[in-house]
């Protein structure tokens, strides 16, 4: 599957890249690290910034962990999570172009460390869709295995899974629907109200027609600012709700 060549272009473009002759299709529920070079990071780049992770991780004192792709890393763009919650510790693991089985192979391999978050924000699986053409319960088993080992490094952490936030500029794409329906399933398979929460939030990145503004989503694929303030603004208080107080603002 082919994103339009605008999504191609992007700085951290990731679902549009095809599989090169030299990548194998990853299995979305077994770890497998990065193993080809894309014009937007290098396989020396993608090893660079899990072993950042990794140090950061051996340090502990975390009270948040953001885990996923280049949307996560996005919010290092944004001040948005140091002006709501300026006394709490959060590291974001986000890294470019992953995979639900990228995602698996850093978390076995050193990203869980010394953390013990009492809450992980995870955001995974747009890569699948695109890149690795996964169909949506391909990737909802990669985002279960994940949640799976979470639990039992951290069994008392709560976990923060977001849905896939829409791409594409037009609704009722092909994309658009892949997307609904991993959304859908994740709710199903996921949430229990308790230790797992699946919230998703794909409603508040569109416009009213149910198209993607540019203001929102520049590349129709990654937030813009204007994009990552939506997105907090209808988490933020659900997070809240769900684990931290006003004391941490």
């Amino acid at each position: 599957m082919r994103f339009s060549a605008l999504l191609v272009v992007t700085a951290l473009v990731m679902a549009s890249s095809t599989l090169s002759a030299r990548q194998p299709r990853e299995v979305a529920n077994r770890p497998s690290p990065r193993t080809v070079d894309y014009e937007w990071m290098s396989v020396a780049t993608w090893n660079q910034k899990h072993e950042a992770n990794v140090a950061r991780a051996a340090q502990g004192n975390v009270d948040v962990l953001l885990l996923g792709d280049s949307i996560t890393e996005g919010w290092n763009n944004t001040e948005i999570w140091k002006e709501h919650y300026p006394k709490l510790q959060i590291a974001n693991f986000g890294i470019g172009g992953d995979t639900t089985a990228n995602l698996l192979w850093r978390l076995e391999n050193g990203e869980i460390g010394n953390l013990r978050p009492r809450l992980i924000v995870l955001m995974i699986g747009i890569n699948n869709l695109g890149r690795n053409g996964d169909k949506p319960a391909e990737v909802v088993t990669g985002i279960q295995t994940i949640v799976s080992i979470l639990h039992s490094r951290i069994p008392a952490c709560k976990i923060l899974v977001l849905g896939l936030l829409p791409a594409d500029e037009k609704p009722r794409t092909r994309l658009r629907k892949q997307i609904a329906d991993t959304n859908r399933r994740l709710a199903e398979n996921l949430h229990d109200g308790h230790s797992i929460l699946v919230e998703d939030y794909s409603s508040v990145m569109l416009e009213p027609d149910g198209t993607i503004s540019p203001e929102i989503m520049a590349d129709f694929l990654h937030p813009t600012p204007a994009g990552y303030k939506r997105l907090a603004d209808a988490m933020f208080p659900r997070m809240e709700r769900y684990v931290f107080s006003t004391v941490y603002r």
